[in-house]
C-alpha cells in the first residue's frame, strides 16, 4: 500500500560542441547606448545608440539605431541612422535609413527615401570584415583621405 516510488533514472545527455556558434544575432535595444567599440564574429543587431566602430559578420541598425563610427561587415543593412564610413560586400539603405559618409561596397542597393551624404566607392575585390583586423579597401582609403592635401573654402 505504501511503497516508496522509484525514481526513474536518466542518464545525463551529453552536449556536442560542434565548434560552430549558435546564429542567435546580438540585439542591442533601443534604450541602450554604448560608448566604443563593438566586434561580433556573428549577427549584430542594433537599435540603440553606439559610439564607436562596428564590425560584425552581419549587421542591422534598425531604424531606432544610431551609429556614430564606422561601420563594416559582409553584409550590413541600414534603416537608422549612420554617422561615418560604411564598408559592405553587400550593402542595402532601405527607405528610413540616413547615412553620412562614404560608402565602399560591391554591392549596393537603395530604397526610395534613403538619404546619404557621401561618396559611393564601389570595389571589385571581396571586402573580407575580419573582426580581427580592418578591410584591406578601408586601410587603401583611410591612408588616401590622410594623402590628400587640405584646400580651403
Amino acid at each position: 500500500m505504501f511503497r516508496k516510488a522509484q525514481k526513474e533514472s536518466n542518464p545525463p545527455q551529453k552536449v556536442e560542441d560542434s565548434g560552430k556558434a549558435d546564429n542567435i544575432p546580438s540585439f542591442l535595444s533601443a534604450d541602450l547606448c554604448i560608448t566604443g567599440d563593438l566586434i561580433s564574429n556573428g549577427e549584430l543587431h542594433v537599435e540603440g545608440k553606439v559610439e564607436g566602430a562596428v564590425r560584425a559578420k552581419s549587421i542591422t541598425v534598425g531604424e531606432k539605431g544610431q551609429v556614430i563610427g564606422t561601420v563594416t561587415g559582409n553584409e550590413v543593412t541600414i534603416c537608422g541612422r549612420v554617422n561615418g564610413d560604411v564598408c559592405a560586400n553587400k550593402l542595402h539603405l532601405t527607405g528610413s535609413a540616413n547615412v553620412v559618409g562614404d560608402l565602399e561596397h560591391n554591392s549596393l542597393s537603395m530604397e526610395a527615401g534613403a538619404t546619404l551624404e557621401g561618396k559611393c566607392h564601389r570595389v571589385n575585390k571581396h571586402i573580407d570584415a575580419n573582426v580581427n583586423g580592418s578591410t584591406q579597401a578601408h586601410q587603401a582609403r583611410r591612408q588616401q583621405k590622410i594623402n590628400e592635401p587640405i584646400t580651403s573654402i
